[in-house]
Formats: structure tokens, C-alpha cells, sequence
């Protein structure tokens, strides 16, 4: 498990964000380049813990332990992923024991939840916003209101470029969301039902 120590992008001066190379807008992105981290001293560490062989038996046998063990508040794909880290952060002693580990991630979940669930309303909103938009359109032009495909995706990148959505929605939460709006994917366009 790797553990490098970060700061709000509140804290930081705009001397430090203009030595990083951190814009306004994209820092997201920006952040979690690889050249931006100090590895100086990385491989001897990583030897030191995991060239141990009691270090490795002991991460196998907690990762057995917290594979039998319930963990309220994760669904199952929340539980496969978390499995690792839940053990490196006990066995590295991030974490006393599972109980606290488990306890810590499950927040964690929850709270990714709360987060997906709000960007999805994000998303309906300004989806919402598009389709308005083009049905006043279209109805100016006398035709059936029409979205191509691409334009959304378009605006769905543009918005997460400008920081208004926090990740890109995947294929299902956009097909998702123009369903609720009344709108289904007939070729490469959106049409109202």
C-alpha cells in the first residue's frame, strides 16, 4: 500500500499550484500524475516490507479472514474490491484491526454512495437543461426534437473538464437519465418518446 501524504487543493498557494503546474479547472487530473510524486526511497521500502515472508503469510491470512468475515454496509462488489487494501492497512498497521477497518471503509462506501447518487442528480439536472433547450427548438422549427449521441457525450466531458460533474458518468447512467427525461437512443440520436 502506498501512503502519500496530500493537502486540500484549498490549502495550497498559488505559488505551489503554479509549481505544480496545477490549473484552475483541472487539478483533478492533474493531481494524480505519477511525476508530480517524490518516489525517492520507494523500492528499498517496498522490499523492506513485502520481501518479508512472515509479512506476506500474515497479509494471506488476514485477507482469508476478511474474505469469511460480514461487512455490513458494502455490497459484494464493494467487498471484492476492498479486500486488499483492508488487509495491506492491517498488516502495514494503517488500520488496529479489522474491526476498525472495516468500519472505516464501510464509511467510506456510504459516503461514495451519498456522492454517486448526488452526481446523478447533477447529471439529470443538466441533462434536463439540454433537453428543454432542444425541445424549445425544435418546436420553433416544427420538427421532433432530436439529440445526436455525441452532443451529449460532448457536454458530459465538458462538464467534467469544468469541475461541474466530479467523474464521467458511464453509458448506463446517461442512457439512465435520458429515459427518466422521455428519451431513447434510436441509431446515433436521442428522440423523444
Amino acid at each position: 500500500m502506498l501512503v502519500i501524504k496530500t493537502k486540500k487543493i484549498e490549502d495550497f498557494t498559488e505559488l505551489e499550484k503554479d509549481a505544480a503546474g496545477i490549473l484552475e479547472g483541472m487539478w483533478q487530473q492533474q493531481l494524480v500524475d505519477p511525476n508530480l510524486i517524490d518516489w525517492d526511497g520507494f523500492n528499498q521500502q517496498y522490499i523492506e516490507l513485502w520481501g518479508d515472508l512472515e509479512v506476506a503469510r500474515y497479509y494471506l491470512e488476514v485477507r482469508k479472514m476478511l474474505a469469511d468475515m460480514s461487512m455490513p454496509g458494502m455490497d459484494s462488489h464493494q467487498r471484492v474490491i476492498s479486500f486488499d487494501l483492508l488487509a495491506t492497512g492491517i498488516v502495514t498497521g494503517i488500520w488496529s484491526s479489522e474491526i476498525v477497518a472495516v468500519t472505516r471503509l464501510s464509511r467510506y462506501w456510504r459516503w461514495f454512495s451519498l456522492e454517486m447518487e448526488n452526481s446523478q442528480e447533477v447529471l439529470h439536472q443538466l441533462l434536463e437543461e439540454v433537453v428543454k433547450k432542444e425541445e424549445e427548438n425544435a418546436k420553433r422549427g416544427n420538427v421532433a426534437p432530436e439529440i445526436p449521441a455525441r452532443e451529449i457525450k460532448l457536454k458530459i466531458d465538458f462538464w467534467y473538464a469544468q469541475g461541474i460533474l466530479t467523474e464521467v458518468p458511464n453509458t448506463r447512467q446517461v442512457a439512465r437519465t435520458m429515459y427518466a427525461l422521455g428519451y431513447r437512443q434510436r441509431l446515433k440520436n436521442w428522440v423523444k418518446d
